[in-house]
């Protein structure tokens, strides 16, 4: 995509031993415009003289974060105003403005695809794989067991702010740790490391129980198929589902072609999506997913897509969508276009347009 844009573009890989060193042979060879790196890895390079490398360079660095600034908050906080950030959802950029402000250039790159892919060439009736789940399991207990060892004071906070955050997928976990430590007498700003520990316990908690309370009620259902490590620790008596390893991304797009109902559980957040609900509604197939605002303000006339809750019994939400094959077949069809929203060709001048950002900001 850069290419079409006339950029040449090369993979720089800095685990190599003389990685780093090629590195900063192009940097200085006066040729390079810009460069960027996932989740921002690379941002913080620094030069023998303990400088940022890319102020010393004079060249724009962009970080693409599509997962929480809790994982790593440092590559979202740099005093380099020649490193950006764009984010694939606006909760992140609202994290990393109100959480790690700095006066970096930071933006939305909207979580789009380069072009529409093609609907299965197999007719719903045909599709041998009623519902489809492609997500590995993990058991909570390890982040259970520390929330339990923390000090009494956040403790309870942590576990509190789980329950209300399982009853409302709308709201921001930085905020609902921030009022534990602050109802705790404890400074965050001053225990920064701790304060994103909280909050990653509590984003990992909630992925993996979403998981888990999903595959529960999916277990069930004839015709349920699941593709994904660790499920070991689920109790499969009585389940009427297969259970399959992981599969190479690049493996899994027959299994979309052969699916009814794709099924999808996201992490959480008020608008993050998850590839697979959009796959599943390119590909002519209905969708079953959690929902949060995003899903609610944006996809709620959408007959393919299925929303359920977290709080309410997931049997009563979604026996109805699958029980009538024929209306699946028929809300169905409505996928493909909905999921054009998702379709940008463009998508490459917004990491163009925030490179040009920083040269503005730098001159």
């Amino acid at each position: 995509m850069l290419k079409k844009e006339g950029y040449d573009a090369e993979i720089v890989d800095l685990a190599l031993p003389d990685g780093l060193r090629n590195l900063d042979i192009k940097l200085a060879s006066g040729e390079v415009n810009f460069c960027f790196g996932m989740q921002g890895v690379g941002s913080c390079l620094m030069t023998n003289k303990d400088v940022n490398l890319w102020t010393a360079r004079r060249i724009p660095f962009v970080g693409i974060h599509y997962d929480s600034p809790c994982y790593n908050p440092f590559n979202h906080f740099n005093e380099s105003r020649f490193v950006a950030n764009l984010y694939n959802y606006e909760s992140f950029l609202d994290i990393k403005q109100r959480y790690l402000p700095s006066e970096q250039v930071s933006a939305c790159l909207p979580y789009t695809f380069p072009q529409q892919l093609p609907v299965s060439p197999l007719p719903f009736e045909k599709r041998t794989i009623r519902l489809l789940y492609l997500k590995s399991g993990y058991p909570v207990e390890e982040f259970a067991a520390y929330i339990d060892s923390l000090p009494h004071a956040i403790r309870g906070g942590v576990w509190q702010q789980l329950e209300r955050a399982g009853k409302d997928p709308n709201l921001q976990l930085a905020d609902l740790a921030a009022e534990v430590f602050e109802s705790a007498g404890l400074d965050r700003h001053a225990m920064q490391r701790q304060f994103w520990g909280v909050v990653q316990t509590m984003d990992f908690y909630l992925r993996r129980k979403r998981a888990i309370d999903f595959v529960d009620w999916l277990k069930f259902q004839p015709g349920a198929v699941i593709i994904g490590n660790g499920w070991d620790f689920i109790d499969k008596t009585g389940a009427a589902a297969e259970f399959h390893p992981s599969l190479d991304i690049a493996q899994t797009a027959p299994l979309y072609h052969q699916a009814q109902f794709v099924c999808n559980t996201n992490p959480y957040g008020r608008d993050i999506i998850h590839e697979r609900a959009v796959l599943g509604l390119m590909f002519g197939s209905c969708v079953l997913t959690d929902t949060h605002a995003w899903w609610d303000e944006r996809f709620a006339g959408v007959p393919a897509l299925t929303r359920f809750r977290r709080d309410l019994p997931l049997d009563a939400q979604l026996q109805p969508a699958i029980a009538d094959m024929a209306a699946a077949a028929a809300r169905a069809k409505t996928g493909p276009a909905a999921a054009g929203v998702f379709v940008d060709p463009g998508m490459v001048k917004h990491l163009l347009g925030c490179v040009a950002r920083v040269h503005e900001l730098t001159k």
